[in-house]
């Protein structure tokens, strides 16, 4: 039912102030159809409607509207209470809303308020905002409570209200109800504020015991008219008028408060003594043993009002927020259905229209309140779902970026690598042949950082897949060994290798991917050793039923570590020395790529070190046994040309690349090997110079204008294919790296790869393979 006022009603029925809406308060739009109407009462209370369906979308709009009729409402920053009205939200508010609106009610945003009530809707509806603000009943500096109706709102406001001002002026009858005594010489003066309060005020001269008989019938007859209300009350006595009084008087007093107290079952909770001379306190204090109460010296009666009513303040914010509620009986059956509902909520099978209850029933709250819970249980799974699928599209979005970064740094990085190697290959000085070796070691350390970001993005998106083939692994180490010896005897330092005789050496794993983990770990040692040695020692830790657990340890007499830097270095982009005067370079993200890789082989890497001693890396992995040669095994390497192979002399190759500089690489590389070369500058030429003329090879970009190598390659394989030899090998010649670009050159029909930069040894092994002498 609406009890909200009409627009031309200037005064609230309820509280009897005149009520204030001013047009820019009123019927304020939110998103979605929501509004919002804000009312003053009496210059002390905020009204505020809202109507529309809920949605967490206009808690900001709400939030800028209210900030704003506070401004205005109540300009001089004075105190207020705010009351809500609810009852014409369409929806529940789900969890996020909830809560919004709670946080909201904590913020400074109600520092002026002295109370809130929310009043309305269903018993869910008000249980929730209930159960939220109790959860955060500490940090809610205002009492708040949550009412069925308007009527009920609007008087708690006026009592907290009434609880900051409270005075004089309150205690009724006004004049206060007057007792005096026969002889005339004594009287006494008592009023009621807000049934709670009590006071008595005391004149003259008092030697009669009855009028402590006369006071108490008067009270007992207040407490009977339910103008006194307990079982608590506040009795303020005023003796700052009182002149004498005999022993008899006093203790008879005394004890018909006493007497008064037993047969109505009123309590004081304080005895507020006002005013009290030195006599009065000493009879008091005589005969508090009869009141056993606790008792409060002021000095005036305003002192003592002021105590009682910040007493009322306090006890006005403790009450609860909503009363409980009385006990319904219910059928065993109508519990079964609740059981029932309980359960497809949990099974995730839904609530159907046979586990709900119609709104009269005595169940309805309770069945409505769990579907609500199911409600948010569903919400906060799809919100975990969205959030998952934008992590999985932003990693995909960040590996096509690193894929696409990769070609296009690649592809100039193969023209400097190239041209560098060829510049080699032409009589120079010993100086110019000094800058070109300098320069080519820039381009491969470019190179290096390329390759390590592109495996650190494979690596985060779990997209490094390990071969299992198998090979030698002493032979493997001997290759890192005797690759990086040169820039170890360069630098004065032995490097050397022990490999026990027992210890097997046909094992199946990922050569490349232990090639490249050696690589760093070796290279590593080289780069912080200045004098000593180095030394890479293999050894067996456990032989089991299905494979083998191998340790290579890596050591060296370099500087060594920190021992509070040792887990530090294996975290990406982190490094021992990270000053900015450090001495050694690097990215940091070659120890935490080889862990990475080394824990996908279901091994680790361990460090130990003392600083300036030296340092020992130990490489464990778990692998099994190759079949000997002969056996049911594929093995590619079998396929392999012998190391140092070269294609066979006069072959005509077809290159197809659009960049000039990457044109003359691989003209110039294929020219030394004695090829025959032909270019074209996107893929419809060479399908034009294949039809035409015949090839041994085709050496084909990827990513071309005009027409791209993957749609040429696929045309080439077509069965309506024109061109002369559909079968011909084709290379692709590519700055794509990631293993992703190589499933889709295979898919397309590409024979092999050749990865820019494209390295001379490399090219000639591959072209090797396909053109065999």
């Amino acid at each position: 039912m609406k009890i909200m006022p009409a627009p031309d009603e200037q005064t609230c029925p309820i509280t009897g102030w005149k009520i204030e809406c001013r047009p820019e308060w009123t019927d304020l739009p939110g998103e979605l159809g929501v509004r919002w109407t804000f009312r003053r009462i009496g210059g002390k209370i905020l009204d505020i409607q809202t109507f529309g369906p809920r949605g967490a979308a206009n808690q900001a709009t709400y939030e800028a509207y209210r900030a704003r009729v506070i401004h205005e409402a109540f300009p001089a920053g004075g105190h207020y209470v705010e009351c809500r009205d609810i009852s014409h939200i369409q929806g529940l508010p789900d969890a996020q809303l909830r809560r919004l609106h709670t946080k909201y009610h904590l913020s400074d945003a109600f520092q002026n308020c002295i109370g809130c009530t929310i009043y309305g809707s269903s018993v869910v509806l008000r249980s929730m905002y209930a159960l939220g603000l109790r959860m955060n009943r500490t940090s809610v500096h205002y009492p708040v409570k949550v009412l069925k109706d308007r009527h009920a709102a609007l008087q708690a406001a006026v009592a907290w209200i009434d609880v900051r001002h409270l005075d004089l002026s309150e205690f009724l009858p006004s004049p206060p109800y007057r007792i005096v005594s026969q002889d005339g010489q004594g009287a006494m003066e008592i009023s009621i504020a807000r049934q709670k309060v009590l006071m008595v005020r005391y004149f003259g001269i008092h030697t009669e015991s009855k009028l402590a008989e006369l006071l108490a019938e008067k009270i007992h007859e207040w407490i009977e008219n339910g103008d006194l209300v307990g079982p608590e009350y506040w009795r303020i006595a005023d003796y700052s008028q009182l002149q004498k009084a005999s022993v008899a008087t006093r203790l008879r007093h005394a004890q018909s408060v006493s007497d008064l107290h037993k047969s109505s079952g009123l309590i004081p909770r304080e005895i507020i003594l006002c005013g009290a001379p030195g006599w009065v306190r000493a009879s008091i204090a005589f005969a508090k043993h009869v009141l056993n109460l606790p008792m409060v010296h002021t000095a005036t009666v305003e002192e003592a009002i002021g105590h009682v009513g910040q007493l009322l303040n306090q006890e006005t914010r403790q009450l609860p927020l909503e009363p409980p509620s009385h006990s319904i009986p219910v059928a065993k059956a109508d519990l079964d259905q609740l059981v029932q509902l309980v359960g497809a909520i949990a099974w995730g099978s839904g609530a159907s229209e046979s586990n709900r209850y119609d709104d009269s029933h005595p169940l309805y709250e309770a069945a409505e309140a769990l579907l609500l819970l199911r409600d948010d249980h569903i919400a906060i799974l799809e919100q975990h779902r969205r959030a998952e699928q934008s992590a999985i599209e932003a990693s995909e979005a960040k590996s096509r970026f690193l894929a696409n970064m990769s070609h296009e740094i690649r592809t100039p990085l193969n023209g400097v690598v190239g041209m560098l190697q060829l510049l080699s290959d032409t009589p120079l000085d010993s100086e110019q042949t000094q800058y070109a070796q300098i320069a080519r070691t820039c381009a491969h350390s470019l190179l290096d950082l390329v390759n390590d970001i592109l495996d650190l993005s494979k690596i985060e998106a779990g997209k490094v897949d390990l071969e299992s083939i198998a090979f030698d692994l002493k032979d493997l180490i001997g290759e890192v060994v005797s690759m990086l010896g040169i820039t170890a005897r360069a630098k004065g330092v032995a490097l050397g290798q022990d490999y026990p005789a027992g210890l097997p050496r046909r094992i199946l794993g990922d050569p490349s991917r232990l090639r490249q983990i050696l690589t760093n770990l070796v290279g590593n040692a080289i780069k912080f050793t200045q004098v000593g040695a180095i030394h890479v020692r293999s050894s067996l830790v456990e032989r089991t039923d299905d494979g083998l657990a191998l340790e290579i340890s890596v050591s060296d007499t370099g500087i060594g570590i920190v021992q509070t830097k040792l887990e530090s270095i294996f975290e990406t982009f982190s490094q021992a020395d990270s000053s900015t005067t450090r001495k050694f370079g690097g990215t940091g993200l070659g120890l935490s790529i080889s862990r990475h890789l080394a824990r996908q082989m279901g091994g680790d890497i361990f460090a130990e070190s003392l600083h300036g001693e030296g340092s020992v890396f130990r490489l464990r992995i778990h692998c099994r046994l190759a079949p000997e040669p002969g056996e049911s095994f594929f093995e590619r390497s079998d396929s392999d040309p012998p190391q140092g192979a070269r294609p066979r002399e006069g072959s005509r190759v077809l290159v197809v690349e659009d960049n000039r500089v990457n044109q003359k690489v691989a003209t110039g590389l294929l020219g030394k090997a004695r090829c025959e070369v032909t270019v074209a500058e996107n893929g419809q030429e060479a399908l034009e110079l294949l039809s035409r003329e015949d090839f041994d090879l085709v050496l084909m970009d990827c990513q071309m204008p005009v027409m791209d190598g993957y749609e040429a390659t696929r045309s080439i394989r077509s069965r309506t294919s024109k061109v002369r030899n559909p079968q011909i090998p084709v290379v692709a010649m590519t700055a794509m790296a990631m293993d992703s670009d190589h499933g889709m050159i295979r898919e397309a029909g590409f024979d092999d790869i050749v990865t820019k930069p494209v390295s001379n040894t490399n090219l000639m092994e591959t072209l090797a393979r396909w053109l065999p002498r």
